[in-house]
C-alpha cells in the first residue's frame, strides 16, 4: 500500500537525514531497481541534506529507460577496457597467458571487466588453458554474454553450493562472515561440509 511504502521510505531516510556529518551513501546496480526502490531512491535523491554525496551504478544496457530518465545528477559513463586492460586482467589469473589468448578474451567480451573475469574463469574450469597458457580445444559452445557465462558456471556446482551462493547473493552487505552464511544455511538447507564448499566458491572467484 502507499502508507507502507511511505513508512518504508521515511525509515530508510531516517538513517541517513539526521546525520551531522559529511556521508557518501552508494547504490549498487540499479538496474536491478523495482517500482518500489525507484520511489526510495527518488526520495533519497530530493531529500537528503547538500552533506550527502550519493553515488549509484547501473548497467545501461539492463536498465529500463523509464527508470534511467528518473535518475538526476551528473552521469558518467565507464568505458570498456582496452587490449592492454584485458591483457592486464587474464595475466593476473594466468600470468603466462600468450597472445592468442589474450586475443581470443578481448574479442570475445568487448572489454567488459565483468566478463572478462568470469569468461576466465570458465575457461579454467572448463580446462580450456594448456600450462603453456594457451587456448586449446573448441570454444564455439562459450557462451557469447556475460549472463550465460555466469549461468554455465552456475550449473555447474553441486546442489549445496548453489544454495550456499543463492544465501551469499542475498547478503545486505559487500562483505559477511562465512559463519552467517554457514549458519543460515544449515538451518534453512541443511547442506554439508558447509565450509568447505565455501571455501570452493571462493577459491572459484564466485565469492
Amino acid at each position: 500500500s502507499e502508507e507502507l511504502e511511505k513508512v518504508r521510505g521515511d525509515a530508510v531516510l531516517d538513517l541517513f537525514k539526521n546525520n551531522a556529518y559529511a556521508q557518501l551513501l552508494v547504490l549498487n546496480d540499479l538496474h536491478w531497481v523495482d517500482d518500489e526502490s525507484l520511489k526510495i531512491v527518488d526520495r533519497l535523491q530530493n531529500e537528503l541534506s547538500g552533506k550527502t554525496l550519493l553515488l549509484s551504478n547501473y548497467r545501461d544496457t539492463d536498465i529500463k529507460k523509464e527508470y534511467e530518465e528518473k535518475l538526476i545528477g551528473e552521469k558518467v559513463l565507464l568505458k570498456e577496457l582496452d587490449k592492454d586492460g584485458v591483457k592486464g586482467m587474464v595475466r593476473h589469473k594466468i600470468s603466462n597467458a600468450n597472445e592468442s589468448l589474450n586475443s581470443f578474451v578481448f574479442e570475445q567480451s568487448k572489454g567488459v571487466p565483468l566478463y572478462v573475469r568470469e569468461l576466465i574463469n570458465l575457461l579454467l574450469e572448463e580446462q580450456k588453458v594448456s600450462e603453456n597458457g594457451e587456448l586449446v580445444g573448441s570454444v564455439d559452445k562459450i557462451p557469447r554474454d556475460v549472463r550465460s557465462v555466469i549461468e554455465s558456471r552456475f550449473s555447474k556446482l553441486d546442489k549445496d553450493s548453489q544454495i550456499l551462493l543463492s544465501f551469499a547473493s542475498s547478503m545486505m552487505e559487500e562483505t559477511f562472515s562465512k559463519d552467517l552464511v554457514a549458519g543460515i544455511a544449515n538451518h534453512v538447507a541443511k547442506c554439508s561440509s558447509i565450509y568447505d564448499k565455501l571455501e570452493n566458491l571462493i577459491k572459484k572467484d564466485f565469492l
